[in-house]
């Protein structure tokens, strides 16, 4: 009889313990996906970050910073998640969706008798490199429930359903690019323009240079009808340059672009090369110009165009020059005094 009753309490036990830590909401398993980047809405099979049962105005989980806007060479964000579900469970892992595709972390805190919940609230800060994420709005995938009747109510849309959804919250991730310039009007000499270097890396190459002809110098054969200003080279480490240069002719800017495969908007980035063809009969001989417009971030701001190091010389069009000869044959000497005329007799 008291192995019967030790056997029975055993049962007992055993089914208490288990209640105990079953009681539990199912695990979410992985979001659906990846749903790449944002678009604003909601997708289906994902629910917004409001518990419908509770307060419909309180987020359960928020960002200490959901705007980004910064420059194009900072290489990451610090995203400083917090979430708070009173009376409720917090799934401790959660996901970031990247360029390829969702990446799982954790949240540290402390889990609800070694299971895989947390109890009310939780916290992570996290930084993600800007090279892996999509410029625009980016999801965060999260997931907590609570009881409401005796029945686990998680991550759902509205009081009648759906349920048992991943959550989404969003940040968004922009570059904070120059401001783009207005076209060159003012001739090339009127002392309104920058050179072709960097006045901030004085040791640097050109910004502006012609690749193949260092001396910048062209000749004009006498049956050209075009001249092909070389290989023009962009090059500038971790700048943007403005997708069109000018070149002057007949006493104008006349447009053309660089080329290069690393574009935003309307600039690239480090170096770029063009080679425009200019009808000759619009150049002189002699002395020529070339417009182009670069920026780079220095102490957190960008400079473009600077003539000097000071703030009030920047956002001009750079200028290169270059040298347009003609191949014509040398002048002939004057011709000298006659000979004498022949003698007679």
């Amino acid at each position: 009889m008291r192995k019967l009753l030790l056997l029975a309490f055993s049962i007992t036990l055993v089914l208490i313990i288990n209640g105990c830590t079953s009681d539990l909401p199912p695990e979410p398993g992985t979001p659906p996906g990846p749903i790449g980047e944002a678009q604003g809405v909601i997708p289906a099979g994902f629910s917004n970050i409001f518990d419908p049962f509770g307060d419909p105005n309180v987020k359960l989980f928020s960002l200490m910073q959901n705007i980004f806007n910064v420059l194009p060479n900072q290489a990451s964000l610090n995203l400083d998640i917090t979430a708070n579900h009173g009376g409720g469970l917090i799934y401790k892992y959660f996901y970031v969706d990247k360029k390829d595709g969702w990446e799982l972390f954790e949240f540290p805190d402390k889990t609800y008798r070694g299971s895989n919940w947390i109890k009310g609230s939780a916290s992570k800060s996290l930084d993600v490199n800007t090279d892996e994420i999509f410029s625009g709005e980016n999801d965060i995938a999260v997931y907590s429930c609570k009881k409401y009747q005796g029945v686990w109510k998680c991550g759902c849309n509205s009081q009648d359903g759906p349920c048992n959804q991943w959550m989404l919250m969003t940040y968004n991730y922009n570059y904070d690019m120059p401001a783009e310039p207005s076209a060159p009007v003012l001739e090339p000499t009127s002392g309104d323009y920058a050179g072709p270097n960097d006045v901030f890396d004085i040791d640097a190459f050109p910004i502006l240079s012609f690749y193949d002809n260092p001396e910048k110098t062209f000749t004009l054969e006498i049956d050209q009808d075009v001249i092909e200003v070389g290989l023009l080279m962009f090059y500038q480490q971790e700048g943007y340059g403005y997708k069109y240069g000018y070149y002057w002719a007949n006493n104008e800017w006349v447009q053309f672009e660089f080329k290069n495969d690393q574009v935003e908007g309307n600039w690239f980035i480090d170096r770029a090369g063009a080679s425009p063809l200019i009808p000759a009969n619009t150049l002189d001989t002699g002395v020529n110009y070339i417009a182009a417009y670069s920026c780079k971030v220095y102490n957190d701001e960008w400079k473009c165009g600077c003539t000097s190091q000071d703030d009030d010389t920047c956002n001009r069009w750079m200028i290169q020059t270059y040298e347009l000869k003609t191949d014509l044959p040398l002048d002939p000497d004057a011709p000298g005094a006659p000979p004498p005329p022949p003698a007679i007799g």
